[in-house]
């Protein structure tokens, strides 16, 4: 029924016909010199319409995959975080514990 013409780019439709009232109703009431143009706009509106619902339809897997990325990426943040802030207080009291280790020594040193 459709036809693809490559060379000049456009979009043949053989006998086609519609049978929904709707579309009979608004072409009938339209002049017959107009019913052409009316027609190729509609199927350009109808086009552009399921081009949109696609889109729309991409976005918003995407915004859903990106927010499932975000938070997961928000975990290992926050995991980092806190491996982070558990290693430098291990540090502080490593320093601390050498301190101490070492007022220790220089207290017996003393003594002696």
């Amino acid at each position: 029924m459709i036809y693809l013409n490559q060379k000049l780019k456009r979009v043949e439709i053989k006998e086609f016909e519609i049978e929904n009232s709707r579309v009979f109703n608004f072409f009938a009431n339209l002049p017959s010199e107009d019913r052409d143009s009316k027609l190729i706009k509609a199927i350009y509106i109808g086009v552009l319409a399921l081009m949109e619902d696609r889109i729309a339809s991409f976005l918003s897997k995407t915004t859903n995959d990106l927010g499932t990325e975000l938070e997961s990426l928000k975990m290992i943040f926050e995991m980092k975080k806190e491996i982070f802030y558990k290693s430098t207080i291990k540090v502080v009291l490593a320093k601390e514990n050498i301190a101490d280790a070492l007022n220790n020594y220089n207290l017996i040193l003393n003594q002696n």
